[in-house]
């Protein structure tokens, strides 16, 4: 699944820059002090140089980068840059996007950006925004956001593919910092500001690491092994929106949750399986030991050792998680399914409750684990505890 954008906002955007100043604002600001700003990301980790996965994908490669400063209207400011023969010149929009080098021995975006003072910008700027993997235009040029009223658009659900990571290294990512003070630039007698950006995917992610059968010796019914046919979410968001720079994302389309019971269950997921961003085809086989047993994604024909199964939704409520499944006990196949009614999380008080809604940039972990008496029940359902993780960017340089 890729997030990707949408072009109906971009006429929004091309209404603002017809009336901003194109030439980017160098002069100073009202007291006549200029700045000096460094940024840095404040939730990077430095990874290897090479290529290569890492489990349960909760990490994101910066592929390129745009910064912007705001004043917390539509002007554009682009500051200074000082050229090879020691002189300042004039930064352009161009300037301020950063790009990772194809070359393995080349700069990463992110350490193109670490070694980048932005000089000369008036005391009026207080604001930095940073995109990272920007989409492109049909002529394959990065879509500039030059101000903050320019930051207007709408990510989307793309479906298709067989996306079981879900393509985590390569999703829009999104920050925001007020600039602080910190020292003084040396380079051109300014004072020195710092932004520490955080960067966050619009959407929350949801991983599966595995499935577990217990016995608590209460089922009427009892099976020896399982075929995991389907498994789907059901309730989702589909999009979200970034309007006027503000910080964060506002939730957009929802998928509305199905009530789902025997009479229909199999059904709905017919109709789901064509989308990719929500449903799995699992095929596969768990051996009960005394009726109790589990499997691990790991290793599987689904997916190898450095994945999971995993789902990008954009956060609204939190979806129900339903599993198609196939009991079998003495040569005899039964067709049988669940859906849970919440995920669990564990308080620092060791109390539990269930989530209520999803955040951006947060990994939802959890392993499906119900007992052979969840599928004799009148309502099929399961609670399932979930551990929460942050999102991190990494520094990756690619290798060929």
């Amino acid at each position: 699944m890729k997030v990707k954008f949408l072009c109906a906002a971009f006429a929004a955007l091309v209404a603002f820059s017809s009336c901003s100043n194109e030439e980017g604002v160098v002069a100073p600001g009202n007291d006549g002090v200029m700045k000096s700003v460094k940024i840095d990301i404040a939730n990077l980790q430095k990874g290897a140089r090479g290529t290569g996965t890492q489990k349960s994908g909760d990490v994101t490669v910066v592929k390129s980068l745009q910064v912007i400063f705001s004043d917390g209207s539509s002007t554009k400011y682009y500051g200074n840059k000082f050229n090879d023969e020691g002189g300042l010149e004039n930064l352009t929009a161009d300037d301020l996007i950063f790009e990772t080098d194809a070359a393995e021995n080349g700069q990463t975006a992110l350490e193109k950006l670490a070694a980048t003072t932005f000089h000369n910008l008036p005391a009026n700027v207080e604001y930095v925004y940073v995109l990272a993997n920007m989409d492109k235009n049909d002529e394959g040029e990065y879509i500039k956001y030059e101000s903050q009223d320019e930051i207007d658009f709408t990510l989307n659900l793309a479906n298709g593919g067989n996306n079981i990571s879900n393509d985590a290294a390569n999703l829009f990512l999104y920050g925001y910092s007020v600039l602080a003070m910190d020292g003084n630039d040396t380079e051109d007698g300014n004072v020195l500001y710092k932004a520490s950006v955080t960067l966050n995917p619009a959407i929350a992610r949801i991983e599966i690491t595995g499935f577990e059968v217990t016995d608590n010796g209460t089922a009427t019914t009892k099976w020896s092994s399982f075929t995991l046919n389907e498994i789907a979410l059901n309730g989702y968001g589909k999009t979200a929106t970034i309007t006027n720079g503000a910080y964060g994302y506002t939730t957009g389309e929802q998928d509305d949750a199905t009530s789902l019971d025997e009479s229909n269950v199999y059904t709905w997921l017919y109709g789901v399986s064509s989308n990719a961003d929500i449903y799995d085809n699992l095929n596969l086989t768990m051996t009960c030991t005394e009726y109790a047993g589990s499997l691990s994604i790991d290793n599987t024909e689904t997916a190898d050792a450095t994945e999971v199964l995993a789902y990008h939704v954009f956060p609204t409520t939190v979806p129900s998680i339903v599993l198609s499944l196939t009991g079998v006990e003495e040569g005899v196949s039964t067709p049988l399914y669940l859906q849970t009614t919440s995920l669990l999380y564990e308080n620092d008080d060791n109390t539990t409750e269930p989530l209520t809604t999803l955040e951006a940039g947060k990994i939802y972990r959890l392993a499906y684990k119900f007992d052979q008496s969840n599928l004799t029940e009148t309502e099929k359902c399961v609670d399932l505890d979930v551990t929460v993780a942050q999102w991190v960017v990494v520094d990756v340089t690619p290798t060929f």
